[in-house]
């Protein structure tokens, strides 16, 4: 996961947490969509492929993994659409606490990592 350093001079502490807050989100979002795009690219590969065998890639990424992908992909959808809204605030409002930024992600604090945890533990366990 990525973090501010915490000692920064021209940052409080609770600044600190807070945007670590956001960040972490950003490093949930970011190994979710690496999941996502390994389950795609195996479908991509193996139907664009002239071998008669699907690659070993694709042979792992079975129909159940490349659904719960997609499905997956679906749900990040709401995070991609506020990521924009808040962005446009902040081009509006370039003096927006963090805390109000924070906020506006606060429906996700929990729903991404449980995501990522349910993936990482499905792939780990070979639940699929």
């Amino acid at each position: 996961l990525f973090e501010l350093i915490s000692d920064l001079p021209f940052i409080h502490p609770s600044e600190v947490a807070l945007v670590n807050k956001v960040v972490r989100l950003g490093s949930y979002y970011q190994s979710l969509r690496e999941f996502i795009t390994e389950q795609i690219s195996a479908v991509v590969t193996w139907t664009t492929s002239t071998q008669a065998t699907p690659p070993h890639a694709v042979q792992s990424s079975g129909i159940y993994l490349r659904a719960l992908a997609f499905g997956i992909d679906k749900v990040l959808d709401s995070y991609r659409h506020k990521l924009v809204e808040v962005e446009k605030q902040c081009v509006v409002d370039p003096h927006l606490p963090l805390s109000h930024i924070q906020s506006q992600f606060e429906e996700f604090q929990s729903l991404l990592p449980s995501l990522d945890a349910t993936v990482k533990q499905i792939l780990r366990n070979k639940i699929h």
